[in-house]
């Protein structure tokens, strides 16, 4: 999500002026002026669309909670084994093989660590578990 629909989604929400300021350290009369269909985005000072971008992150991180939790940190597990599993087949025949083997051992070490792309990814792998299964009915 782009920055600017992150500080749209924080203003739209219920929480008031009052408590997004408390929240975020923008003042009120700054949320309540954004918040106007008239306001340009484009004057926002780089501080206040910062700290409002934040506070939507930190938002997202805090409620990625998940229906299927267990099933989620499971897919994270099988995921990071595969992935070591494949690297560790691969025999290096050059020099830009072996480059290619320690590419793939960072992609794994990042993919783990971005919550998005993991949540993007598990959502594929259910996705097609359950495309499979109705084909298989």
């Amino acid at each position: 999500m782009d920055t600017l629909s992150k500080i749209k989604s924080v203003l739209s929400s219920d929480l008031s002026a009052y408590e997004l300021e408390k929240r975020t350290g923008v003042t009120r009369p700054s949320i309540v002026n954004m918040r106007k269909d008239t306001y340009d985005f484009s004057k926002m000072s780089f501080q206040i669309g910062e700290k409002l971008a934040n506070y939507y992150d930190e938002q997202r991180e805090s409620t990625l909670v998940f229906k299927d939790q267990g099933a989620f940190l499971s897919f994270t597990s099988m995921l990071d084994q595969f992935m070591k599993d494949t690297i560790k087949e691969i025999v290096p025949e050059s020099i830009t093989d072996e480059a290619m083997k320690e590419v793939l051992v960072r992609v794994n070490s990042e993919i783990l660590k971005d919550s998005y792309l993991l949540e993007e990814l598990y959502t594929v792998y259910k996705d097609t578990l359950r495309k499979k299964q109705k084909t298989q009915e």
